[in-house]
């Protein structure tokens, strides 16, 4: 992703999200991917995913921030 290479980047993490689907860090990752393509809605909704996925409450915190800056700059 430092490349800006965003298709490339969704490509491998839904690879390997469909690997490892649990890993809430892939799908930020794939968020921050969708939007660098400029999909916000899309990115959305993973991040609701990650959200959904991690127990740890400062990843929690950072996605949900996340979430709300997206949903803010949509709207």
């Amino acid at each position: 992703m430092e490349f800006k290479d965003y298709k490339t980047t969704v490509i491998v993490l839904e690879k390997f999200i469909d690997n490892a689907p649990y890993f809430h860090p892939a799908y930020f990752a794939l968020a921050r991917a969708q939007l660098g393509l400029g999909n916000t809605k899309k990115a959305q909704k993973i991040l609701k995913k990650a959200i959904e996925l991690t127990d740890m409450p400062d990843s929690k915190k950072h996605y949900l921030a996340k979430l709300d800056m997206l949903k803010k700059v949509s709207d």
